[in-house]
């Protein structure tokens, strides 16, 4: 894939571009590739009358058949422009700020029959390839303009130069495509491709591990509450050295009771005892290690109940919440949601702590704080709410006088209410920093980095919860196989 000419064009009435590079390499290729389809790219001037009317930058407002035919496919970003010439396709638009950025362009292994137009999308690669190239020079474009928003057009040349020579994409990073043309830089030895560039100043290691955990609680069940445990390893560096490698030991507290998926990045997997494994990688920028999921059945970290009954329009609910002993009691987030089928008019709550809020009419959500008290570990919620059903309009009848009918409705109304609002389970969401449930961990004196000995090594770590259901104790028949087909079915979406 190529480009053949791109552009930077004003997006308020230009005629012509500030900013326009031809590749004449790539325009011989496309005229020996194509023969007698091959379609000229027409002047500056109707190159951008054009794509303004395609666009319906101009004339949006008037129908247009070519443009606005209903039997044409939609593909923004790419289009195809009708020239003197013939049909110039794929033109690959975008735009940024107050400036677009356009480029069309030349894929050599496609079959492409210009007269008639019919091409894929989905198999031009050059169309994903252009949209790269186009975002990094908008980057670009962003860090050379100068205050008095005017663009640099000799930083702009050499960018377009390093990062797509002679017509053909190689790095649209604009920090590193703008590094391989410094002259200051001389590369005695060969850097590898995976890192192009030698990093030059304070080497530093940062591991970070989120852990998730899912749950459904139901004191129906006479089997333990299903959880599961699972967890990722990410690790971003900044590392001198030629072709550097970092050993890291991952340490699990229970034995033998972790799954661990390793990334292809890692070159190695070496186990050092039952507890402890230990991986070596090349750095890049940000990458992520290993995924780990653990077999040992844990007691959920936070054990709920949720009841909830309603007589007539009134809702009774109470929550329970305690927190297990030995987890963290800091949170950075801690609610309990209590959704529901029907509008809540009016809510009377009593909370141990926190407060009651209504959310979106039909929802209750418990914000309990960041720390429960440190004696029970334990906060609960009685409330009343007060609930509406909404009406289908097929069932409203209109009849002026309808004071008698309006009482029969508010008792129907009343009667059915208590059949018709069913929750079935509430919903417990938390955020824990600076702590994991599992035990996983990462020692940082066991970070090694095989080019310098001088790194900072840090280990930042997090627990959330993901599905963590708690369900209404007065819900029927919940069965115990109920509940675990429910959660296969979960970890399975998940």
């Amino acid at each position: 894939m190529s480009i053949r000419a791109v552009y930077i064009i004003p997006s308020e009435d230009a005629e012509i571009p500030i900013f326009c590079k031809y590749f004449p390499s790539v325009e011989v290729r496309c005229k020996s590739r194509f023969g007698q389809f091959y379609v000229k790219i027409p002047s500056e001037r109707e190159f951008v009358k054009l794509l303004f009317i395609e666009t319906g930058i101009k004339n949006g407002d008037v129908f247009v058949e070519e443009r606005d035919n209903c039997e044409k496919e939609f593909s923004n970003p790419a289009f195809q422009l009708k020239t003197d010439f013939g049909i110039l396709w794929p033109v690959i638009k975008i735009q940024h700020k107050k400036l677009i950025y356009c480029a069309i362009t030349f894929e050599e292994n496609f079959k492409i029959n210009q007269q008639s137009g019919s091409m894929k999308l989905a198999f031009m690669a050059s169309v994903t390839t252009c949209l790269e190239a186009l975002n990094g020079l908008s980057q670009h474009v962003d860090n050379c303009t100068t205050s008095q928003e005017k663009i640099d057009r000799v930083e702009l040349l050499r960018y377009v130069n390093c990062a797509f020579p002679y017509g053909r994409p190689v790095c649209c990073n604009p920090s590193v495509a703008l590094n391989f043309s410094s002259t200051s830089w001389k590369g005695k030895v060969k850097q590898p491709a995976w890192n192009p560039l030698q990093y030059r100043g304070k080497s530093q290691v940062i591991f970070s591990i989120k852990e998730e955990i899912r749950c459904i609680q139901c004191n129906q069940s006479k089997n333990a509450n299903p959880i599961d445990i699972c967890g990722t390893v990410t690790c971003t560096s900044d590392v001198e050295g030629v072709s550097p490698e970092i050993s890291v030991v991952l340490t699990n507290l229970h034995e033998n009771k972790c799954g661990l998926l390793v990334n292809a990045c890692v070159t190695s997997v070496e186990t050092i005892s039952a507890s402890s494994t230990r991986l070596r990688f090349h750095p890049i920028k940000s990458q992520n290690l290993c995924l780990y999921k653990m077999k040992t059945v844990f007691p959920p970290p936070i054990i709920a109940t949720f009841c909830m009954k309603v007589k007539e329009d009134i809702a009774d609910i109470t929550f329970k919440l305690k927190l297990q002993s030995g987890v963290r009691n800091g949170f950075q987030k801690l609610e309990a949601h209590i959704p529901l089928n029907c509008l809540i008019t009016a809510v009377k709550p009593k909370c141990s702590q926190g407060s009651l809020t209504v959310a979106s009419k039909n929802k209750l959500i418990w914000n309990i704080g960041t720390k429960l008290p440190s004696k029970t570990l334990e906060a609960t919620l009685h409330a009343k709410a007060k609930l509406k059903r909404v009406l289908e309009k097929s069932s409203e009848q209109t009849i002026t006088d309808s004071y008698f009918v309006d009482k029969e409705k508010q008792i129907v109304n009343a009667n059915a209410l208590s059949e018709t609002v069913k929750t079935e389970y509430a919903t417990v969401i938390f955020k824990i920093l600076d702590y994991v449930y599992s035990g996983f961990k990462i020692d940082p004196q066991f970070v090694i980095v095989s080019t310098s000995s001088k790194v900072n090594r840090s280990v930042s770590c997090e627990c959330y919860s993901g599905v963590y259901k708690i369900w209404n104790e007065n819900t029927e028949n919940v069965i115990d196989d109920l509940l675990e087909e429910q959660f296969e079915r979960v970890l399975e979406c998940n």
